[in-house]
């Protein structure tokens, strides 16, 4: 196999699996902010209840309808599991690149980019291709020349993620 397309796949994986990573990191934490958001707004509402402010119930529950909305639409614990799936799945083929033909790389990867389908967090992306440059060891040089620019979309996933 010719260096280039071998450097080639090996980016592609690497992208996968660390894309894959931050997108189930930042779905767990959305997910874990809104179970939050749901308890603290089930307390809000039984200490609203037993001082008898009905403002303060009705609000709480609101809070509480509105958080659970978002999780029964988003499904962000289930994208995150999917993410998880899926990052695993490249680091399993990270592990066979020796085994196995250039043909048969392209392929794994093709099927593991239909299964993970159109991603949501499209600024995520250049988080995770930035972070792929440099975990393979670009020097400051090669970085400055390939790297994605990052907007403040970005860096929020960079922290967030």
């Amino acid at each position: 196999m010719d260096d280039r397309r071998h450097a080639e796949q090996k980016f592609q994986i690497t992208f996968g699996r660390r894309f894959n990573e931050r997108y189930a990191r930042f779905y767990r934490r959305i997910h874990r902010f809104l179970y939050i958001i749901q308890i603290g707004g089930a307390l809000g509402a039984f200490s609203a209840y037993l001082k008898q402010n009905p403002d303060l119930t009705t609000f709480a529950g609101l809070i509480i309808a509105i958080a659970t909305a978002i999780d029964v639409t988003v499904r962000p614990s289930e994208k995150a599991a999917i993410a998880i799936a899926i990052r695993k799945s490249y680091l399993s083929l990270s592990r066979q690149m020796k085994r196995l033909e250039p043909d048969e790389i392209d392929d794994e990867i093709a099927r593991l980019q239909a299964e993970a389908g159109e991603a949501d967090l499209e600024s995520l992306r250049n988080v995770a291709y930035n972070d792929t440059l440099i975990e393979l060891g670009y020097d400051k040089e090669q970085i400055k020349k390939h790297r994605c620019r990052e907007n403040p979309f970005n860096w929020f996933f960079r922290l967030v993620a």
